[in-house]
């Protein structure tokens, strides 16, 4: 072997010795830091849709009134022009 294939192989392992230093470092910096906790104003709040009864239960469909009515200022002014 001549001197410059030395000089290439000192080269190539200082480079390598250098590259496995630093990713072991890395590595443990990375194992050190704690993930992050999950926020809990960012969790959803089930109890929100909760039925507590001050909510009205008739049924509605559209922008039909309570239980069905439709319209029911119209329809009454209807009911009353209609002797």
């Amino acid at each position: 072997m001549t001197w410059q294939e030395n000089v290439t192989w000192l080269g190539i392992g200082l480079v390598a010795a250098a590259y496995v230093t630093t990713r072991h470092a890395t590595l443990k910096a990375s194992e050190k830091q704690l993930p992050k906790a999950p926020s809990a104003q960012d969790e959803v709040q089930p109890t929100r849709w909760r039925h507590d009864g001050t909510q009205p239960v008739d049924f509605r469909d559209g922008n039909r009134g309570p239980n069905g009515q439709a319209f029911r200022t119209e329809r009454e002014i209807v009911d009353v022009l209609a002797f």
